[in-house]
């Protein structure tokens, strides 16, 4: 994790889709000196599964995916947060765990906020209230969606929708994304997804160079995956 930045929610791009924007004036400042803002490297963890959940985390910029221990030692992911998200949600619990593992798959910035201003805000103010609920909703909606498109498509199409949505994040630019993320996000082994991208790459729709991806025909991977 890299030092906490000095960021002012007054002056922050993003205070408009976090909850800072629901809150009152004097809620705001309170928020904005209890947070922290930091940013963290690909690869780093968050926060661990069955961790105790002291703090939200708003998402500013970057993808982070969630993942969970099976029985058998092995982590299964569940879904992935970007920029505009909150996670950790489980921190509004009193005495509550952390029920997946958050890893960054890019560099991402995100704001620390402990649970105890987070439930006094939520406890004053029915719009902060509203708004997690929001953000909680828009979890579930995201995981059924994620659910039903690992169900119904098959392992080429997943590839080619991650990799669009991971260019979203990168705001056009894939970066040095590894294969077993992408594998993971488009619940495929990484023998499969290596396959696929070199099929990909034969294709002409991405180039690979210093194992960074590259998509060359973005209205090509988009057909690919409404067919």
């Amino acid at each position: 994790m890299l030092n906490s930045l000095p960021v002012d929610c007054k002056s922050c791009a993003h205070k408009s889709s976090c909850i800072y924007k629901v809150l009152k004036e004097n809620e705001r400042e309170a928020l904005n000196k209890g947070k922290v803002v930091n940013g963290y490297r690909k690869g780093e963890i968050i926060y661990k599964e069955g961790s105790p959940a002291t703090s939200c985390f708003f998402v500013q910029e970057g993808a982070i995916k969630l993942s969970k221990e099976t029985h058998l030692d092995k982590a299964v992911f569940i879904i992935l947060r970007k920029g505009g998200t909150t996670i950790g949600m489980e921190s509004l619990d009193n005495n509550s765990i952390y029920e997946s593992t958050a890893q960054c798959i890019t560099d991402i910035t995100c704001c620390t906020i402990t649970s105890r201003i987070m439930y006094s805000l939520i406890q004053k103010n029915k719009a902060a209230c509203s708004f997690l609920a929001f953000q909680y909703n828009d979890f579930i909606s995201g995981l059924f969606t994620h659910l039903t498109i690992m169900g119904t498509e098959k392992a080429n199409v997943r590839i080619a929708r991650s990799l669009l949505t991971l260019m979203e994040v990168g705001k056009g630019r894939l970066g040095n994304i590894r294969i077993e993320d992408l594998a993971a996000i488009s619940g495929t082994t990484r023998e499969t997804t290596s396959r696929i991208l070199s099929r990909m790459k034969i294709n002409k729709l991405i180039s690979v160079s210093n194992r960074e991806i590259n998509i060359l025909n973005e209205q090509k991977l988009k057909e690919f995956i409404q067919k």
